[in-house]
C-alpha cells in the first residue's frame, strides 16, 4: 500500500494559504492541483472545489474512480461520491477559519 507524505494538516494548510485571496494565481492553482494529485496516490477520487459567494476560484480532481480496479478510468467534474468520516476535517477547516478571522 503507498503512503502519502500529506497529512490532514498539510491540506488543511494548503488550502487556508490560498483562502486570503479573492482570486487564485497559476501558481497557487497548481499548488491545489499537486496536492491533489499526491492525495489520490492513496484515496479514491479526491475533489477540491474553492469559492466565494460570486465565483469558483479552484475547481479540481484527481485520482481513480475506484482503487480497487487497476483499469479504472479517472475521476472527472462530473462524478458523483460518497463520503464519511469527514467531521475532523470540516471542523479544523472551521476552527482554522475563525482564527483567521479573529487574527484580522
Amino acid at each position: 500500500m503507498k503512503r502519502c507524505r500529506l497529512g490532514a494538516q498539510d491540506v488543511v494548510s494548503t488550502v487556508l494559504s490560498t483562502m486570503a485571496h479573492t482570486s487564485l494565481d497559476a501558481e497557487q492553482k497548481d499548488k491545489l492541483q499537486t496536492t491533489l494529485d499526491e492525495l489520490a496516490q492513496v484515496l479514491p477520487g479526491c475533489f477540491l472545489t474553492l469559492v466565494t459567494p460570486t465565483e469558483t476560484l479552484f475547481n479540481g480532481q484527481s485520482g481513480k474512480f475506484d482503487m480497487l480496479k487497476p483499469d479504472s478510468r479517472d475521476v472527472t467534474g462530473e462524478d458523483v461520491m460518497w463520503f464519511a468520516s469527514t467531521t475532523k476535517l470540516i471542523t479544523s477547516v472551521c476552527k482554522h477559519q475563525l482564527e483567521a478571522i479573529k487574527s484580522r
